[in-house]
């Protein structure tokens, strides 16, 4: 049985009917993902579908979001590798990093922190694994430039692990061992958890959005994106009430405007708003700011009725108090 499953209460196809989503179906490079969403014994826990899961959906018992904040909260250069390169490491595979989520990790840490990643294995072990990596380091490597950053290195660094495996002292090991001990009662004493947990990552995002980043003029990055509106939108705000996420909200601006903002940390470009728009009247760009940011000031349509200002409801002309009144008088 697989240590990866789909989370169908999160998975946009079962959330949203109108959605055909199939990501994760279509990177999984052994084809462990049947139509029905479940996951047959040919899954390799390479991660990969966690990575390109838009709503953070695929969950699995090896990927837990504990180590990712332990990885951002250490000293020193941050070193990513498998299980194969490192016994001690947190994952079973490198799969699941992504662009998105190695910008998430490297401005969440120190600034003078760097990141490591250890891909020496990955061409003899799994290649689709290692193509992904090195995209995106790429194209994370072009948004953090923009904000000084120490670039993402990713190469053979077998020799640091293993100089850090032959630095453990005798007093180390004896903690370590009775630390494994510990763990090994409470797993016999107290009920283990069966069922994994998704990999959230949205916590890192919202404390970025709390700093501020802004890009240059002259930046372009392939990594964060925000929507853009056209003047057929309606603002009936279904496109905040759909998000998955919350990266869109939508604020109220006296009585005739609204406001809609958006947070590019928070967009997986899932493409629920697009769908749902009535009026086609959403779009993406990649964004120029990394915290939320007002998209536009929308004025209200008025209710033909009665003439309040009234949020619409599809292509309907009247707000909703007349059309429940019309109702009864037709009744």
């Amino acid at each position: 049985m697989s240590s990866v499953q789909v989370c169908r209460d999160l998975c946009l196809v079962h959330k949203y009917k109108k959605t055909k989503c199939s990501l994760c179906r279509e990177s999984c490079p052994v084809g462990a993902i049947n139509e029905d969403l479940s996951i047959n014994a040919t899954c390799n826990d390479c991660g990969i579908c966690l990575a390109v899961c838009p709503a953070e959906a695929i969950a699995g018992e090896n990927y837990r979001a504990s180590a990712l904040q332990k990885a951002v909260q250490g000293t020193g250069s941050l070193l990513i590798n498998c299980t194969k390169q490192d016994s001690s490491s947190d994952w079973p595979c490198l799969g699941f990093l992504d662009a998105r989520l190695l910008v998430g990790l490297a401005l969440n840490m120190n600034e003078d922190r760097s990141i490591l990643i250890d891909d020496s294995g990955c061409e003899k072990c799994r290649v689709r694994v290692k193509e992904q990596l090195s995209n995106s380091v790429e194209k994370a490597n072009v948004l953090l430039a923009y904000f000084s950053r120490p670039v993402i290195k990713i190469g053979d660094y077998s020799q640091i692990i293993e100089g850090d495996n032959n630095l453990i002292s005798r007093r180390k090991f004896f903690t370590q061992l009775l630390g494994a001990a510990i763990e090994t009662a409470k797993e016999v004493v107290l009920p283990v958890t069966t069922t994994p947990e998704p990999l959230s990552r949205n916590s890192f995002y919202s404390r970025i959005s709390e700093n501020g980043f802004e890009l240059p003029e002259c930046a372009s990055q392939q990594v964060l994106t925000t929507i853009t509106l056209t003047s057929s939108c309606r603002a009936c705000g279904l496109c905040a009430k759909v998000c998955p996420n919350r990266a869109i909200v939508i604020k109220e601006k006296g009585e005739t405007e609204i406001q809609l903002y958006h947070n590019p940390l928070l967009c997986t470009r899932c493409g629920v708003c697009t769908t749902f728009c009535s009026q086609q009247a959403i779009g993406f760009t990649w964004a120029r700011k990394l915290k939320t940011q007002l998209v536009a000031n929308l004025s209200l349509p008025q209710c033909r009725c009665c003439g309040k200002y009234y949020q619409p409801i599809g292509e309907g002309e009247i707000c909703l108090e007349c059309k429940l009144q019309n109702q009864i008088l037709i009744r």
